[in-house]
């Protein structure tokens, strides 16, 4: 027992020992930190203290010594970081070693290296831009620069600045990323204060973050599904065993990853109408951006017309119509896990349509099942069931033209029989235009029409009426082609015209009535006060009226327009020499919308002059008889009627 004693006794007195050694070691080292790091306060404790970064610009290099020894670093000494101030007592040079973190964060410094952000050239972010420099805190705390709520405003101090991202990336008036992930479904989980919400580091890295052209970087196409599937574990199961996850697998880069569906900053939870996934969406842009693209089809033998035989049934047009509930391509295919027909576990497996049909047909059998919902009519049909469409197809394609061709026919010998006895009644008639003026309108009208059609061709080439035009072999050069021909043809009449007006007697005539005076004015007023019940006095009209004379000046002036212009746009590399940088696309600015103002002058107002007034109606045909009855001429021009009357020209 007393020798067990002695043994605890030295055993005790060895640990008190080795604690007082302990102690002081501590005692003799803390005040060599101290001392060291109140060395370096003695100038860096002064708020006032300023100096220069490597751009030059002027700095604080206040220390707050409180704040630092609260930090991560707050057991180090100053020359632990700066190592280049060890031994100095005295002043240190103004510029200072960048202090080396590898030190003490070897694997952290490892995967730095990898990373884009370490590249040689400047410009990328090192330690100290992410975690900050003296009060570094750990990630979980609230004022930490990488803390979750903070990382998307730390990466931005970069990649929010447009100059520096078209600099060191090469991407010029680029939409900022910061901007859209803020209003994505993660952008928002983090406002919110999830702790499970995807950030930057989340998706690129933190230390490791390398190009999407890297095979190591977690956004390359074939690490992407990866990536999501940090969060999304059972998604991607699901995508790497449907055909676009297999595809690629394969190494095909056509095949459509996470990002190319749901967006890469911008991804919206599927119940917002903005989402890319959105059931609105769905088979209006996001499975026809591939679906219906030519190239994809051409390159990997997938047929358009998948897109195309949707949007011809029941539920394609309703969901073009707005109709969020109809089946859309997820509906039946599936969302993330679609696979082959052929798959036994695909929702279009043939043993698997009648469930699939009845998620939203309850009820629905093996035939109705069975349906073609694609169906494309062939050009060689193999089945009984499409030799028999096609053959009913081709009659009514016949019989309809055949029938609406007698329909036609029919109503035009009526409507011209009727018009020549209704003609007959109302005589005798004047001649208002002579065949020459005649031949002139009818070239200005049809030109303006192959003009407009030609023109508006071009600047809405995906509207459903150019489709024909497009579809035309050479379709957009021929149309180009008529364009000017019809222009130059323009051009040319309104020369002859000019011609007209100046050389001969009934051409002066002409264009002495069409001059506007103050009476034009009166006229429109008093127009405008009978046609409201204001007045009941009418106004009388010479040879032209105040409607004829502005659309006359219309004309002319519409006419030398879009000629300038349009040669500047025909001819834009001898116009280069004289215009200036922005000639052109003024040119190219009032082509446009004096085609859109004559287009919709001769819709709105020549159109009622002489089709819609119900005076006229169905129309006036001084352009194809050239003459007006005696109804005619008392009503709508009076006064010519009256001075024809007092020279002579009319007998009662």
């Amino acid at each position: 027992m007393e020798r067990e004693a002695r043994f605890k006794g030295k055993f005790y007195f060895l640990i008190i020992q080795f604690f007082l050694v302990v102690v002081f070691i501590g005692m003799i080292t803390f005040p060599l930190y101290a001392q060291e790091n109140d060395l370096c306060m003695d100038c860096h404790g002064d708020k006032d203290l300023t100096g220069k970064n490597a751009k030059g610009k002027e700095i604080s290099m206040y220390i707050d010594i409180d704040r630092f020894n609260n930090s991560v670093h707050g057991d180090l000494s100053c020359i632990d970081c700066h190592t280049d101030l060890e031994g100095m007592e005295d002043e240190h040079p103004e510029e200072l070693k960048p202090v080396n973190c590898r030190k003490c964060h070897e694997e952290s410094y490892k995967d730095y290296k990898k990373s884009v952000h370490a590249k040689p050239g400047g410009g990328g972010a090192s330690c100290k831009d992410c975690h900050g420099y003296h009060y570094i805190v750990p990630n979980d705390n609230f004022d930490s620069p990488v803390f979750i709520m903070n990382i998307e405003k730390t990466c931005d101090k970069c990649h929010a600045d447009v100059a520096f991202v078209q600099e060191h990336a090469g991407i010029p008036n680029r939409i900022l990323p910061g901007i859209i992930y803020k209003n994505s479904v993660h952008g928002r989980a983090v406002a919110e204060g999830r702790p499970d919400a995807a950030t930057c580091n989340d998706c690129h890295g933190s230390h490791d973050i390398e190009g999407p052209n890297s095979p190591t970087s977690k956004i390359y196409r074939l690490n992407v599904s990866k990536t999501c599937g940090q969060c999304h574990p059972k998604i991607q199961e699901e995508y790497d065993e449907s055909v676009h996850g297999v595809a690629a697998k394969q190494g095909i880069g056509d095949s459509p990853v996470c990002t190319d569906c749901h967006g890469i900053h911008s991804i919206k939870s599927p119940i917002d109408p903005k989402s890319s996934v959105a059931e609105q969406r769905i088979a209006k842009t996001t499975c026809p951006r591939c679906h219906a693209a030519e190239r994809i089809n051409d390159e990997y033998a997938i047929s358009t017309a998948r897109v195309k035989t949707y949007r011809g049934t029941f539920h394609g047009l309703a969901n073009i119509g707005g109709e969020i509930k109809s089946a859309n391509c997820a509906s039946c295919h599936g969302v993330h896990d679609i696979r082959r027909s052929s798959d036994p576990k695909s929702s279009i497996n043939k043993k698997n349509l009648v469930k699939t049909c009845g998620k939203c047909h309850p009820g629905a059998s093996e035939k109705f099942a069975n349906i073609p919902v694609h169906f494309a009519p062939s050009l060689a049909p193999k089945s009984t069931g499409e030799i028999v469409i096609k053959i009913v197809r081709i009659f009514y394609i016949f019989f309809i033209i055949f029938l609406i061709g007698l329909m036609f026919l029919h109503n035009l010998i009526d409507f011209l029989h009727k018009l020549i006895i209704k003609a007959r009644e109302k005589g005798p008639y004047f001649l208002r235009w002579s065949i020459d003026e005649r031949v002139q309108h009818a070239l200005l009208g049809i030109t303006f029409i192959i003009l407009v059609i030609s023109g508006f061709a071009l600047k809405y080439s995906g509207a459903w009426w150019v489709k024909p035009i497009i579809k035309l072999e050479g379709g957009m050069a021929i149309r180009a082609i008529v364009h000017r021909v019809a222009g130059v043809i323009q051009i040319l009449l309104g020369l002859y015209h000019l011609y007209y007006i100046s050389y001969t007697k009934r051409g002066r005539e002409h264009l002495k009535a069409l001059i506007p005076t103050f009476k034009d004015i009166k006229d429109a007023i008093k127009m405008v006060k009978y046609n409201l019940g204001l007045s009941k006095e009418k106004p009388v009209f010479g040879k032209y009226n105040y409607v004829e004379k502005m659309e006359y000046i219309g004309v002319i002036w519409g006419t030398i327009i879009m000629a300038a212009t349009g040669f500047i746009l025909w001819f834009e590399k001898e116009a280069a020499l004289i215009l200036p940088q922005w000639g052109f696309i003024l040119a190219r600015t009032i082509h446009f919308y004096e085609a859109v103002l004559a287009t919709l002058t001769i819709a709105v107002w020549h159109m009622y002059s002489v089709v819609f007034n119900p005076d006229i109606y169905p129309m006036n045909f001084v352009k194809i008889t050239g003459k007006l009855t005696k109804h005619e001429m008392e009503e709508e021009h009076g006064l010519e009627f009256e001075k024809m009357k007092k020279e002579g020209k009319i007998k009662e």
